[in-house]
């Protein structure tokens, strides 16, 4: 095949040859019997790379699919509450309330979601949550957590804020404030101060008791004798 291109000592303008050679392989000096296994093994991996093509496009419709089977609520109530049933909305919680109790609904069932809950103090705000919570939504899209507000002595007081984030892909979904009073969180040392007032009754009891003990004197035992 060369020797066409070679016959007047020059190759020939021309691209291909009558059976497909290229003048390219000519010149790079690839024979055409190397240039057909090329052909045949180029020819092989179309069909591969098309074989792969074809199942990622299988893969990605299928994820599509799922996704867009997924029901999404198009609201989210994220609410306080101050009985354990979630029956009674409160925004305001005192010493009579010292519970609150978070729902969230709308949700995407059987996923995974996070509660963060902060304090008034807007140092806490974003990186130091009181509490973190990590649940799943119910089969009705339902996500329930609660704080028990004395648990957190010496936290802050006023406008507290609970997020609602959904773990995976990871994206916050409500945000939630409602108003925790003094009342609610005590300070440690009034807390402190109680536990002493309670060790201080009970030791003046204990003293008096033993005193009491003391001048009674101890119990005498009175054995009766039958008369024969």
């Amino acid at each position: 095949m060369s020797s066409v291109w070679q016959d007047r000592g020059t190759p020939q303008v021309r691209w291909w040859s009558s059976d497909g050679y290229p003048y390219l392989a000519y010149r790079a000096g690839i024979q055409p019997c190397r240039y057909k296994l090329l052909l045949q093994g180029l020819a092989k991996m179309r069909k591969l790379l098309l074989l792969w093509l074809a199942i990622l496009l299988m893969f990605l419709l299928a994820v599509g699919a799922s996704i867009w089977a997924t029901p999404v609520s198009a609201a989210v109530a994220w609410l306080s509450y101050s009985d354990a049933a979630r029956t009674v909305e409160c925004t305001n919680f005192t010493s009579s309330t010292p519970t609150a109790y978070l729902r969230a609904t709308g949700l995407q069932k059987s996923k995974d979601y996070k509660a963060k809950v902060y304090d008034a103090n807007p140092a806490n705000y974003p990186l130091s949550p009181l509490l973190i919570w990590d649940g799943v939504a119910d089969a009705n899209g339902v996500f329930d957590c609660q704080i028990y507000l004395p648990s957190f002595p010496n936290s802050t007081p006023g406008e507290w804020k609970a997020e609602l984030w959904k773990v995976l892909p990871l994206s916050i979904q409500a945000t939630h404030t409602f108003t925790v009073q003094a009342s609610a969180v005590p300070e440690l040392p009034d807390v402190l101060a109680g536990i002493g007032v309670a060790g201080i009754c009970f030791g003046i009891y204990w003293k008096m008791r033993k005193k009491r003990g003391k001048r009674d004197g101890p119990h005498q035992r009175h054995s009766c004798q039958g008369i024969s």
